[in-house]
């Protein structure tokens, strides 16, 4: 073993993983394959750029794996990558085996296998880090920097504008209205960094006269007040509640992957957030909650969680939603909801705080 290899091996073990790829970046490291490149003129060594890495991964990953990369999330995978070389996110998983096929082939040669190695190391335990970040420190949060209302009403407000143009959200003062007369109500989510948040669902107490008007689509959230919100948050006991609904950044709503397993949990830590604050008051008395289907996402995940659709309110109305449970039954039927059945830890947690 040369001197030189040595010194280089010493140093890329010592590196972290976002300083291991940004090395192999800079020294144009690629193993020359034919399924790659079709001429010897485009081998490397050359630094690579996000965009050719991200392109790369694209041609490899679609050649070794039955399911394909449509060419289309070139952008994204080159946003994770530009991401994760400043140390701001981990690489997915499904692209662990596209990246070590590039820089170092099926059977690297000798020179190269102990690079290889310890990359495929660096890779397993961040991802294993990453993974172990306690869910409760990223989903169900509750505001306390007023900045983050802020934030949280900005794109609240775009995505009602995304959807239906003919819908406007509530002012922010209302908003702020709601969030003053009831703290716990817009919860906050950040599942992709601990200080950007990513999501945000709301769910109030609100008066019987109200719950009914807009069931009977007399009425909208519009004309919910603070004041209204603050007087239920008076009672003894609350009964009758509001989901208004999740909001998600529009930059985290591009991809099946988090409709399937990011608001699920979003929504259900929520739930477990609300479920601590409330459930010693409300007990295992009939609860009812009131919703409206602005999306056909929303939709979905209000049928996930059990609601049922209202046919009181005209046809061009948003359709209504509600659900009457306990939160026993309520338990019961988080825990068979199949997108969170593989949630461990979610499923855990539920186990372990709400009420019996």
């Amino acid at each position: 073993m040369n001197l030189l290899y040595k010194q280089q091996l010493h140093g890329f073990l010592q590196k972290s993983l976002q300083q291991k790829l940004n090395w192999l970046m800079e020294e144009g490291i690629c193993y020359i394959d034919n399924k790659l490149y079709e001429r010897e003129e485009d081998a490397r060594p050359w630094e690579w750029s996000d965009a050719e890495l991200a392109d790369a991964i694209i041609k490899i990953y679609n050649v070794t794996k039955k399911d394909k990369i449509a060419e289309s999330a070139l952008e994204n995978i080159e946003r994770n990558i530009k991401n994760w070389r400043k140390g701001q996110s981990a690489c997915r998983h499904e692209w662990w085996g596209s990246l070590l096929l590039i820089f170092f082939g099926r059977e690297p040669e000798h020179d190269l296998k102990k690079f290889r190695d310890e990359f495929r190391r660096s890779l397993i335990e961040a991802w294993n880090e990453r993974s172990h970040v306690n869910e409760l420190e990223k989903y169900g949060l509750q505001i306390t920097e007023d900045a983050d209302i802020d934030i949280i009403y900005d794109f609240d407000s775009e995505s009602y504008h995304e959807h239906d143009r003919s819908h406007d959200d509530i002012s922010k003062e209302q908003f702020w209205q709601w969030h003053r007369a009831y703290s716990i109500g817009f919860l906050k989510s950040c599942y992709h960094r601990k200080d950007t948040i990513t999501a945000v669902t709301g769910l109030f107490p609100v008066p019987a006269e109200w719950s009914s008007d807009f069931m009977n689509g007399d009425t909208d959230e519009h004309s919910l007040t603070g004041k209204m919100i603050a007087d239920e948050v008076a009672q003894q006991q609350r009964l009758l509640w509001y989901f208004s609904g999740i909001a998600v950044h529009k930059a985290r709503k591009t991809t099946t992957d988090i409709l399937e397993n990011h608001w699920p949990k979003v929504i259900g830590y929520a739930l477990l957030t609300w479920v601590r604050r409330e459930g010693k008051s409300i007990g295992n008395d009939p609860l009812t909650i009131v919703a409206e289907g602005a999306t056909r996402d929303g939709v979905r995940l209000l049928r996930i969680f059990g609601f049922e659709a209202d046919t009181s309110v005209s046809s061009d109305q948003r359709p209504r939603f509600v659900k009457r449970t306990t939160l026993s039954d309520m338990k019961k039927h988080i825990m068979t909801i199949k997108e969170l059945r593989r949630c461990t830890e979610f499923l855990n947690n539920v186990e372990r705080e709400w009420p019996s």
